[in-house]
């Protein structure tokens, strides 16, 4: 049987799992709203004429527009903002 010390670090461990996408995914959209929402809404993610059409496009487009803005997002940072907007707007299959 386990002790309640063990359980409890066995808990522990199983939230911070758990919690650790959530933490990146929340990050990504305050990085978003504060660096992308500057320039343009979300309407742009889903004009009838999409400007990025795949993966490595939008990895581009994010890039050029980190450069735009001057937002100087770090790899980590430029990648978790690509993700966000691939799960939540363009579901592009990942190079």
């Amino acid at each position: 049987m386990r002790s309640i010390k063990q359980r409890y670090v066995a808990l522990g461990i199983l939230f911070t799992c758990l919690a650790s996408p959530l933490a990146g995914a929340s990050e990504a959209k305050a990085l978003h709203q504060k660096h992308c929402q500057r320039c343009h809404d979300d309407t742009i993610y889903t004009r009838a004429d999409p400007l990025v059409l795949s993966y490595s496009a939008l990895r581009q487009r994010v890039k050029i527009c980190d450069g735009v803005a001057a937002s100087n997002l770090s790899e980590p940072q430029l990648q978790s903002v690509i993700d966000y907007l691939n799960d939540n707007f363009y579901k592009f299959q990942r190079n």
